[in-house]
């Protein structure tokens, strides 16, 4: 499956017998612009607004994507600024923690056995603009401060 989004609609893909994408379908889902499959059957959806503070769990149910609110994780209040798409959602499958910024905090959430998340750890960048990732292994963060002007680096330590 491939996805797509715009501030208010969701476009799923999905490859068909001839190896080629097709188009399945568009759903309309509000006040977002960063997505990320977790696996096949489940996507996060990263909130946009400024009075929105949540990073929202979609899963498929009868073809379609639908929100389980049950797993909506909330993010820290902010109110100061809308979030900014610059910085990818990252998925470490091999340590399951998900690298996520919203607004001006960097998150680190794992999911737990029961399918639930949990925050492990937040970086409160004091701006919105820093833009970064983590490194394959997931044992380093690496992103540009732009409150400092400089890049930052963290080896992060699991427990």
């Amino acid at each position: 499956m491939f996805a797509s989004c715009g501030y208010d609609e969701l476009v799923i893909w999905e490859k068909g017998l001839q190896k080629k994408w097709e188009f399945k379908f568009t759903q309309y889902v509000s006040n977002g612009r960063k997505i990320h499959f977790i696996d096949d059957n489940q996507l996060l959806w990263v909130t946009l607004k400024r009075k929105i503070n949540d990073l929202l769990v979609f899963e498929l149910q009868n073809g379609v994507f639908k929100q389980n609110s049950n797993k909506t994780i909330t993010l820290i209040q902010n109110e100061l600024c809308k979030d900014d798409v610059h910085f990818p959602i990252v998925y470490n499958n091999d340590r399951n923690v998900i690298l996520v910024r919203h607004k001006h905090h960097i998150y680190l959430i794992r999911q737990l056995n029961n399918s639930t998340f949990h925050i492990i750890a937040s970086l409160n960048c004091e701006t919105k603009e820093s833009y970064g990732t983590m490194t394959n292994n997931g044992q380093y963060l690496v992103f540009w401060d732009n409150k400092y002007k400089k890049y930052s680096s963290y080896e992060i330590q699991y427990k």
